[in-house]
């Protein structure tokens, strides 16, 4: 379908104008991507639900404020100030926590790890292009899962991102409770949140990333996250993208499931104005699992895109895609979600679904699910559905003398249950439940 004219070389030249020299552990991959950059192009079957125009402005602007005072004034404030700014938005901070906080100054020491986390096993350092020679390897996977990305903003960020963090699960560890990292930031300059999580061979973790955008006109991204699961690992993962109406976001999430590893993710997106979200899972050895679940809760004109490429490397691989969303106002919405399955990944098992709900006759929601198939001894299916609240359901509950409003909300909590319930970890649930009820709330109007 070729490529979305959008040209992005007034941004890379600022970049590289304002970014130091790279240095550290990661100089050639971080020069590579600068290389490849302008050999990319935006896809129009990838991209055509997005916007790219205002997408684009807004981080044109981003980048121009990149060293310039935070419009509001909160600036670089630490990661002391965090939890505080997460509380305000409803957000509790766990006791296991990685908080980087601050507008991408470069300095890579506004990270902050919990001392609970210091006394487990897990291992934690600051991802900066200055970052030490990290003795401990836990950098040797960086951008070996980006890399292959076609994506502009995926290579952007490998090429200029300034802070982040990564997390190493060591060989047969296990931590009982969930890691929270937080990526926190204030004003309307660029925020690259980078992320890296590696878990060696029957390691089990369950992480929670939580990225906050505070500030008018303020843009997230590229936000991006790489996953490594060695054989028999296991892997909790659950994404919260939260911002002011007016915040534009990209990210892309990239995973990579070795021999009879187990992952399972959740990916939710609240109010920022604009959000884009790529998941890239690629089941590279044999019996691994992959399980992928979204909510996305729209309003007034609001756009949620979500995007998943579910590939298959490896025979014996199973995969479960679930998607759901309701749309108000004038909120648009989209999911498109592929399977791959590649030559000699025999007796695969993959599943799709994504479900919408229309609250009104201006929200939109559009589906295109795709299989990609080059083995005959698979199994895989997907189904894709838009609609409005189940009229015989909403009859049912009022003629049993519930009103309207309430029949309404319980019908869209059921609705929305199904797809929390794919969250495996209490403590998560418990932290995203509260969110959920008041975004639904919201929705509902």
């Amino acid at each position: 379908m070729g490529t979305i004219s959008a040209d992005i070389s007034p941004i890379i030249a600022h970049l590289t104008e304002r970014t130091s020299s790279h240095r550290g552990p990661l100089k050639a991959v971080r020069t590579a991507a600068a290389e490849r950059l302008p050999t990319l192009s935006f896809d129009r079957e990838e991209w055509g639900y997005t916007d790219l125009a205002p997408f684009l402005e807004a981080l044109g602007d981003a980048v121009k404020e990149r060293n310039g005072e935070p419009a509001n004034g909160m600036g670089n404030n630490g990661s002391s100030a965090v939890p505080a700014r997460l509380t305000s938005r409803g957000i509790p901070l766990l006791s296991h926590s990685v908080i980087a906080s601050g507008n991408d100054d470069g300095s890579g020491k506004n990270v902050e790890v919990s001392e609970s986390l210091r006394q487990a096993s897990i291992q934690v350092c600051s991802l900066s292009n200055g970052s030490g020679d990290d003795e401990a390897g836990i950098t040797r996977n960086f951008g070996s899962l980006s890399d292959k990305s076609t994506n502009p903003l995926v290579a952007l960020s490998t090429a200029f991102f300034q802070s982040g963090i990564a997390i190493h699960a060591p060989r047969q560890s296990t931590l009982s409770e969930t890691i929270q990292i937080v990526h926190h930031s204030g004003g309307s300059r660029l925020h690259t949140p980078r992320t890296l999580i590696t878990v060696d061979e029957g390691a089990s973790i369950s992480v929670v990333e939580v990225v906050v955008s505070e500030g008018e006109n303020a843009w997230c991204g590229p936000a991006v996250t790489e996953i490594f699961l060695a054989p028999g690992a296991h892997c909790s993962y659950t994404r919260l993208l939260e911002g002011e109406a007016t915040l534009q976001s990209a990210s892309s999430v990239f995973v990579r499931a070795d021999r009879d590893s187990v992952f399972r993710s959740f990916f939710l997106s609240t109010t920022p104005q604009t959000v884009r979200t790529e998941i890239v899972p690629t089941l590279a050895g044999p019996g691994a699992t992959v399980k992928v679940a979204g909510l996305s809760l729209g309003t007034e004109d609001q756009h949620i895109d979500t995007v998943v490429v579910m590939e298959h490397a490896a025979p014996h691989g199973e995969s479960r895609q679930l998607f759901k969303s309701i749309h108000s106002g004038h909120s648009r919405g989209s999911f498109s979600g592929t399977i791959i399955v590649q030559e000699g990944a025999q007796k695969t098992n993959a599943f799709q679904s994504s479900k919408g709900i229309l609250l009104g006759r201006d929200a939109t929601i559009n589906t295109r699910p795709q299989l990609k198939i080059w083995a005959d001894d698979v199994k895989c299916s997907h189904g894709a559905t838009v609609g409005q609240i189940d009229e015989a359901a909403l009859f049912y509950l009022r003629s049993r003398g519930i009103p309207s409003a309430a029949a309404r909300t319980l019908l869209l909590h059921a609705f929305v249950g199904e797809v929390l319930a794919e969250v495996d970890r209490p403590d998560v649930r418990e932290m995203l439940g509260p969110i959920v009820d008041r975004r639904l709330t919201s929705v509902l109007g």
